[in-house]
């Protein structure tokens, strides 16, 4: 597909319709889990046939806050998934953690990608 081919830049993340970035303990093995990781790989799978040895393809975990503070008023931005404990909201998950895994995936889904290029092609890459 012509916009996997184009992709020169990705989120790292899964979201679901009400929150940007949900815990990957609560995705993985969802349909949507599923689907992230085969537009990821297709992104890869594009970018590794059509790209410049020039360009660059980058992956970028997300880890915005999910509290801002705008003009003194603190905004919930329902970015992180947040739950009420000790008299506050604090998210789920440490996202700081997930953003490593997801580079990892990301690791792992473009030596795959690259190897079945490799092993299509028949060329060392």
């Amino acid at each position: 597909m012509p916009v996997f081919e184009r992709t020169r830049f990705m989120h790292g993340r899964v979201g679901n319709s009400c929150t940007m970035q949900m815990p990957l303990a609560h995705v993985r093995g969802t349909q949507a889990w599923f689907d992230y990781c085969k537009m990821w790989s297709l992104c890869v799978a594009g970018f590794l046939r059509t790209a410049r040895r020039d360009e660059t393809l980058i992956f970028a975990p997300e880890l915005l806050p999910a509290l801002v503070e705008h003009r003194g008023q603190v905004h919930q931005i329902n970015y992180a998934l947040l739950m009420e404990k000790e008299g506050g909201l604090e998210e789920v998950s440490d996202r700081w953690l997930e953003a490593l895994e997801l580079v990892d995936l990301m690791r792992t889904i473009w030596a795959q990608e690259r190897m079945a290029l490799t092993v299509a092609s028949g060329d060392d890459l």
